[in-house]
């Protein structure tokens, strides 16, 4: 199976609503796979206004959800005001906090 940008954004929307309370506030048509050069040779990054997935998690529809979460935290944090240091690239206690809250909350659930 392939995930498709609207796959990716109905996942965006939905996980938006069950984990994070609509707080991320982003077009859902900013969430979208790209080439290595827009993902800046990461498996994903987060803009502040969009958020873009590696084209190879097309093909891994199940770790591009979890790609999606953990720039979703990002998003999240970033609208929340953190900025963090730039030498762990904003992976810092806040970070790791929302990611354990995910895993608490079941949002890994099928996935992991």
């Amino acid at each position: 199976m392939i995930m498709t940008n609207k796959e990716l954004q109905a996942a965006f929307k939905r996980l938006n609503k069950r984990f994070f309370d609509n707080r991320i506030q982003l077009p859902s048509t900013a969430v979208q796979f790209g080439d290595i050069e827009d993902c800046d040779g990461a498996d994903g990054i987060e803009l502040g206004d969009e958020i873009f997935i590696h084209n190879d998690f097309k093909r891994h529809p199940d770790m591009a959800i979890l790609v999606l979460m953990h720039e979703m935290v990002h998003a999240d944090l970033r609208q929340d005001g953190y900025i963090g240091y730039e030498h762990d690239a904003g992976h810092g206690v806040r970070f790791k906090g929302g990611i354990d809250r995910l895993y608490r909350a079941g949002a890994f659930d099928d996935l992991l």
